[in-house]
């Protein structure tokens, strides 16, 4: 249920790899499967893509990696935004 009282709760894990405009990820959410999108990267450095969790049901993956501004959205049954960190 999209906004659940829980979700603020919930403990996400989520790893980005950039490979040129190759962008792949994995997001973990406790207690849950571990899930996986491949987008490519755009010339403004953003990247967006849809990926596929419990259910059939989707979730809306959108990132930036703007030099010191690096960011990611998942949107789907909860709303799970951060920043992102260089490895």
């Amino acid at each position: 249920m999209p906004g659940s009282g829980k979700c603020p709760t919930y403990k996400m894990t989520i790893d980005v790899t950039v490979d040129g405009t190759d962008v792949q990820g994995r997001f973990l959410q406790e207690g849950r499967v571990e899930r996986n999108f491949k987008a490519t990267l755009g010339a403004d450095m953003k990247f967006k893509t849809t990926a596929i969790v419990g259910g059939g049901n989707k979730m809306d993956v959108v990132g930036s990696l703007k030099e010191g501004a690096s960011t990611i959205m998942l949107d789907g049954y909860c709303l799970f935004e951060g920043k992102l960190t260089k490895k």
